[in-house]
């Protein structure tokens, strides 16, 4: 009595089916659903009503469950036409009697639920769609700590993939024990105390490549009530590296404005006292030689600010490409240093291929010949015949330029320093410091390289190779 009651006043559908698979019964719902009188749909063949693919396949499945000995149950999926030209989708639950030869059918309509299904699939792939797009790391982690949503950032940060990430946690992925106990933690307070945690410098090094992450985790329950945990994190790696480099930077302006007014200054405070002595002295010997000594302020001072000129040019000017004539830019270099003292014991011995055209920044190139014919010049060896010789091989790829010269070489422990800015040997050097530093920058500034190499009380060997931007 119950279960009659039970089968007329169910919301799902209801039928029984003979084993010639004939509807024998329905119950109002099933009536409902179908628009058919009771009488049209009694002793019809019950797939008929169905509007399935491979409804062969069906029946022979129906028919076997009905020759089995101890017949188990049968769960299917078929589409249904309805009156309003719209397609519903059921889910039969078929069930058969062996003693009595009947088939018992319920049937739900999952129309809804199969379309909120794609709805909500479609909705996490419009989702993780967007997230992709976010180029910081995103991430959800359920309570046990394993990733259940990543972005790419997220998994890019791993060098795995989103699929991969998914059901496992970090340890897994980084080695660094110190790394993995910060994210531990962390996750832990997050999941315990329901608290929202920055790390502000979260170290992550994977595969020798180290990352600075700006991370927050705050905590979230899911549909179920389930605790866990939501992370967004901000790859602060180049900030951190600008930062550092600024610094770096704001120091050497520092030394530079330094450095620039005390030898800027030194040349001056060295005429001011020498013009003093020319005015208080009356001795004609005294003031020539206070003027000689004026004038080698003012060559030292002048030599200064060609340097700081050059430097500031080759920082901010753009490269400018042309034709390099090597042994005009070596006479022209010659000339423009005639002043120094001693040149009339220097030799210049030059050796010059011309079978290629090179291209390239004949002004900076010429600034780098500059700075070592003088240095060659200024450090030659007292009592002999100094030299220097310059070789310069072309290719059709590069510039390779050698300079030899037999003055008083470096010594063993300023060789790493001669490079760095404003790196003198002693207080007793010619020259700012500046030069060889400023033949490194337009040297790296063309794409090509320096080498030194050098031997006290022998010489020094500059090799310098240049792009041939003729290509």
């Amino acid at each position: 009595m119950i279960r009659d009651r039970f089968f007329f006043l169910s919301k799902e559908l209801m039928c029984v089916l003979n084993n010639k698979l004939n509807i024998i019964q329905v119950n109002p719902a099933f009536v409902k659903f179908f628009n058919k009188s009771s009488n049209e749909l009694l002793h019809q063949p019950a797939l008929r009503l169905l509007d399935n693919d491979n409804l062969a396949d069906l029946e022979n499945k129906l028919l076997h469950l009905i020759a089995q000995s101890t017949p188990q149950g049968l769960i299917f999926q078929s589409k249904i036409l309805t009156n309003s030209s719209t397609y519903s989708t059921l889910e039969w639950m078929m069930d058969y009697d062996l003693d009595k030869g009947l088939i018992y059918c319920v049937g739900s309509d999952i129309t809804e639920l199969l379309y909120n299904k794609k709805e909500v699939e479609t909705n996490a792939f419009v989702i993780q769609q967007i997230i992709d797009l976010v180029p910081h790391p995103i991430f959800l982690k359920d309570k046990n700590r394993k990733y259940i949503l990543a972005n790419k950032a997220q998994a890019d940060l791993f060098s795995t993939t989103k699929n991969q990430l998914i059901g496992k946690c970090d340890d897994e992925f980084l080695k660094d024990l110190e790394e993995i106990e910060i994210i531990l933690r962390s996750d832990r307070i997050v999941l315990d105390s329901s608290e929202t945690i920055t790390l502000p410098e979260q170290k992550i090094t994977f595969s020798e490549n180290i990352k600075i992450l700006y991370t927050t985790k705050l905590p979230f329950n899911d549909a179920d009530g389930e605790r866990g945990l939501l992370g967004v994190s901000i790859d602060m790696t180049e900030i951190r590296n600008t930062e550092r480099e600024l610094k770096r930077t704001n120091f050497e302006l520092d030394s530079f404005v330094y450095r620039s007014s005390h030898d800027m200054r030194a040349p001056l405070r060295s005429l001011l006292g020498l013009f003093n002595l020319i005015n208080e002295d009356p001795n004609e010997e005294t003031r020539k030689h206070c003027l000689d000594l004026a004038e080698q302020s003012v060559i030292k001072l002048d030599t200064f600010l060609v340097d700081l000129t050059n430097f500031s040019r080759n920082s901010r000017l753009e490269i400018e490409k042309s034709e390099v004539d090597f042994e005009e830019l070596i006479k022209s270099c010659y000339q423009d240093l005639k002043y120094l003292e001693h040149i009339e014991h220097f030799t210049i011995e030059q050796t010059i291929s011309t079978n290629q055209v090179y291209i390239g920044d004949a002004a900076r190139i010429k600034i780098i010949f500059q700075n070592i014919i003088s240095n060659a010049i200024k450090y030659r060896q007292s009592g002999s015949d100094s030299f220097l010789k310059i070789a310069v091989e072309l290719s059709s790829d590069a510039c390779y330029i050698t300079f030899i010269d037999n003055g008083l070489g470096i010594k063993e422990e300023f060789k790493d320093k001669i490079f760095d800015m404003f790196f003198r040997a002693s207080e007793h050097s010619f020259g700012s410091g500046l030069g060889l530093y400023i033949v490194k920058q337009i040297v790296e500034k063309l794409g090509g390289k320096i080498s030194v190499f050098s031997e006290e009380l022998i010489g020094t060997k500059f090799q310098i190779i240049l792009p041939n931007s003729k290509k």
